[in-house]
């Protein structure tokens, strides 16, 4: 006979595994009509012996918990247990059935023979000498007892691969119990992953499975892409996911693995909002914050083009200068300035505070365009512009005597004006939270 679990078919200790390790022993045995030794479970932690309805029971749990019991049936159960599909073998090939001394226990089967040898191996034996770890086993357990019996083999093939922490292990059974096919399950169960990166990628690979798009060879081969970036957190993968689920056909450029979770949150807001991907290429290429990603999209979705919307595409603008760029686009579509004043209030080298004080000017105040061009440089000051603007409204002699009282006032109209904006602002950030109140990743759940 051979060494108790050298020779033991994988499949028949994962099913014993998961059926209860201290309950079951594994009967080996010889059989007269064909070579080779064979293999059953059998009831008990000490068993005897060894009957054909033990035999049967075993073939009968195996072929519900496999995937694919008719491959099963005929390739994997002669050279397990020496067990033959012989229903209707008589008649149709009588020949090789006159061949054999068939000891049939069912309808369907039969065993190649007479019991000639037979060797049992105790639970205990068996579990002190397996080739699973503790936690595999736990695992393997786990599989049996959540998984409908068609899942189970599947499931602990690849937990018996891999040594894999509980929750890991829990989110690989979540995928075969969601029906997520194997090879997508697969990277699920990568043990340089976290149980949160794996539930992540659960998360992403259902969202593939529901939406038919499993099939389509691009798209495993993205899902497989972000598998394969360990680095990316549960909130990354997330945020992938919830891109794709925005685009038509679950499309992604290949940049956008290296944005930010921000960044990638402002493209999904984007095509929320109905941006076209030829339009979005544009700004989401990581070179923008995802504060000024959104208000490109602001500006987009305002209907705002050509050189308007060229100026929000600067890479230098921080997220204030692009505030005010974005107010004064607005502006300019609303004819409350015009292109050379926009132009002046846009240039990069403006502070936003600066370029504030000129959008008001123009806008509200009547600053002169060629009064604010021949002064306002890169180091101009927002009071000397808020200066300027005031002396151009009373003349620089009254400005000078009612300095004190002018400063009150145009605070007081900044004020008015800055809090306008700033609630149209808010309308948009509301917008931005609004869209994604939905995004947060699934939560952590207790295993039963």
């Amino acid at each position: 006979m051979p060494s108790m679990n050298d020779l033991i078919p994988d499949d028949l200790e994962l099913l014993r595994v998961g059926m209860g390790a201290d309950a079951l022993s594994v009967g080996c045995y010889t059989l007269s009509g064909r070579a080779g030794h064979f293999y059953s479970l059998v009831e008990g932690p000490a068993a005897e012996g060894l009957s054909t309805s033990d035999i049967e029971n075993t073939l009968i749990l195996l072929l519900d918990h496999c995937d694919d019991p008719s491959t099963y049936a005929y390739e994997v159960l002669e050279d397990m247990m020496g067990v033959v599909w012989t229903n209707g073998l008589e008649e149709n090939d009588p020949a090789t059935f006159a061949q054999h001394e068939f000891n049939p226990f069912d309808g369907d089967y039969s065993l190649d023979g007479e019991f000639t040898d037979l060797e049992i191996f105790p639970a205990a034996d068996l579990n002190a000498a397996s080739r699973l770890s503790e936690r595999q086993r736990d695992n393997i357990e786990m599989a049996y007892a959540r998984l409908n019996p068609g899942g189970f083999m599947p499931a602990a093939q690849l937990l018996a691969r891999h040594d894999l922490e509980r929750w890991h292990a829990f989110e690989v059974c979540e995928a075969v119990s969601a029906s997520i096919p194997m090879e997508l399950v697969a990277d699920i169960a990568n043990p340089k992953l976290t149980f949160k990166q794996a539930r992540g990628l659960r998360y992403l690979a259902q969202t593939i499975y529901d939406s038919h798009m499993h099939s389509d060879e691009r798209v495993r081969g993205l899902f497989h892409q972000v598998a394969s970036h360990t680095d990316f957190d549960e909130d990354k993968i997330h945020a992938i996911c919830t891109v794709l689920k925005a685009t038509p056909r679950f499309e992604f450029e290949d940049g956008w693995f290296d944005l930010t979770t921000s960044q990638l949150r402002s493209v999904r807001f984007a095509l929320d909002d109905g941006v076209p991907l030829s339009a979005l290429r544009r700004y989401a290429t990581g070179e923008y914050p995802a504060s000024s990603m959104d208000f490109i999209t602001f500006a987009l979705r305002e209907g705002i083009t050509g050189r308007p919307f060229e100026r929000l595409l600067d890479p230098s603008l921080d997220s204030a200068q692009l505030l005010e760029t974005w107010l004064a686009a607005f502006s300019l579509k609303a004819s409350a300035l015009d292109a050379a004043q926009f132009e002046l209030i846009c240039d990069p080298a403006h502070s936003a505070p600066v370029m504030n004080a000129l959008r008001v000017g123009f806008a509200y105040d009547n600053l002169p365009y060629g009064l604010a061009k021949a002064l306002v440089s890169a180091d101009t000051t927002p009071e000397q512009v808020w200066n300027l603007t005031r002396q151009a409204q009373v003349g620089p002699s009254q400005a000078e005597a009612g300095d004190r009282e002018g400063n009150a006032t145009l605070s007081v109209r900044e004020g008015d004006t800055l809090r306008s904006e700033a609630k149209s602002a808010r309308a948009a950030s509301d917008h931005l939270a609004q869209s994604q109140e939905a995004e947060q990743a699934p939560q952590h759940v207790e295993i039963e």
